[in-house]
């Protein structure tokens, strides 16, 4: 009797063991509300940095679409000149 007693003790010892690991490794509602702030900065700023990029990339293709007007300019003067030689 005095076996299964001991058994039954140290059943119950491995389960509270098993259950401070737990709520050793357990997020509080403090922790996740914590985590939740945190990724929503993070959130705004990825948002403020992808803002920064889109802007960056506008102003590289408009840059782009002025040389490319004005290389099409240019072809078309040297076109122009080599047309009025014939």
């Amino acid at each position: 009797m005095e076996d299964s007693l001991g058994l039954i003790l140290q059943g119950i010892q491995n389960i509270n063991n098993r259950l401070d690991k737990i709520e050793e490794n357990m997020a509080t509602k403090d922790d996740i509300n914590n985590l939740n702030k945190k990724l929503k900065s993070f959130h705004a700023e990825n948002i403020n940095a992808d803002n920064k990029l889109m802007e960056a990339v506008n102003e590289i293709r408009n840059s782009v679409r002025f040389v490319n007007r004005k290389v099409a300019d240019t072809e078309l003067e040297l076109d122009n000149i080599k047309n009025m030689k014939q």
